[in-house]
């Protein structure tokens, strides 16, 4: 495993640091093949050295890369690279909503609010749909959940956690 800092991966040029997690590190970065941006989720080296983890890592992307709908961020590539597993993700332009909440200083106005929460049920729902049942925390959701620009829904993003399907349940 690198103990360099990371500026490439597989095929994708990491430009900065958007995002840090209990699980991982999100990156703004560039797909060479076709310089398209991207978002490139890597796992922290903790969790890339559990087996059990990755397994379960890539096993929920999988499933929430078969779903399609404009309020789930899509996944385009998943892999592993000197020991660091990652996703590709679409970059939303945007910002969390822990630091939307941060930036008003107050409560958010009720058709924001409306928007965003409409947004985040309408994933959830897609997810249930598709056999992806995902725990939502508070504190994830306020760090997961993305707010694009004026007049677009908020993109949730599904975290490797503990998975459960409908019908079965995944050991803890």
């Amino acid at each position: 495993m690198m103990n360099s800092p990371l500026t490439n991966l597989g095929p994708y040029r990491l430009e900065s640091v958007v995002g840090r997690g209990a699980f991982a590190v999100v990156y703004a970065a560039v797909d060479t093949r076709d310089d398209s941006s991207v978002a490139l989720k890597v796992l922290s080296p903790f969790f890339s050295n559990d087996a059990k983890f990755v397994r379960d890592f890539f096993a929920e992307q999988r499933g929430v890369a078969a779903l399609a709908h404009p309020n789930i961020v899509r996944i385009y590539d998943a892999g592993e690279e000197d020991g660091h597993c990652f996703l590709a993700m679409e970059l939303i332009q945007g910002e969390s909503l822990a630091a939307r909440m941060a930036a008003v200083r107050g409560p958010l106005p009720l058709d924001e609010v409306l928007r965003i929460v409409g947004g985040v049920a309408a994933a959830l729902d897609e997810g249930i749909e598709g056999r992806l049942a995902h725990p939502v925390r508070p504190v994830g959701a306020r760090h997961e959940t993305w707010v694009a620009g004026q007049g677009q829904q908020a993109a949730a993003a599904f975290a490797a956690q503990r998975r459960q399907f409908a019908g079965e349940h995944a050991a803890e």
